[in-house]
């Protein structure tokens, strides 16, 4: 799957979320992101890429399943994977899942971004589902978990997940 951009580069990309508390180094293989202190998008198809990453030491990888799939056995994530899955798309399947666990040896989490990068749902360290955003809703035929959550937030989580957000892109 592919991401496209509906927004100009600058400022106006939102931050990217980490999965860890309190957030750690992440290297995005997207440009959907504003870049921090903590963040950094990384091309690994450039010449310099691989390189660039195993510099940067990130504790996070995050990309679609695709980019992450095909990383080089030399880059490594030292304490989460996450993959973005594009709002209205079927999120990551178990043996994907599972395949990413065996590559990264790290715990999995997946995110649902809309076009501009915004998060839609996001998946906590309980893994029992996708936490939805304010303004987030589940596509029709998908599952809807309306209680606490193991990780103790209250609030929708998508089960079978299709998200789509009630807000267009700008």
């Amino acid at each position: 799957m592919k991401f496209s951009l509906r927004v100009r580069w600058g400022d106006s990309r939102p931050s990217f979320v980490s999965p860890l508390a309190p957030a750690a180094r992440a290297v995005v293989l997207e440009p959907l992101f504003r870049p921090d202190s903590k963040t950094r998008f990384v091309d690994v198809s450039a010449p310099e890429g691989v390189a660039e990453v195993r510099t940067f030491r990130p504790a996070v990888l995050a990309g679609s399943l695709e980019k992450l799939r095909a990383l080089p056995a030399e880059v490594e994530a030292t304490h989460a994977v996450v993959i973005f899955t594009p709002e209205g798309s079927a999120c990551a399947s178990e043996p994907d899942r599972d395949a990413l666990w065996e590559q990264f040896r790290v715990p999995v989490f997946e995110q649902v971004l809309a076009a501009d990068g915004r998060l839609a749902a996001w998946e906590c360290e309980a893994h029992d589902g996708l936490h939805l955003t304010e303004g987030a809703h589940a596509a029709p035929g998908s599952a809807v978990e309306s209680t606490t959550c193991g990780c103790g937030l209250a609030g929708p989580r998508i089960l079978r997940p299709l998200v789509h957000s009630r807000v267009a892109a700008a």
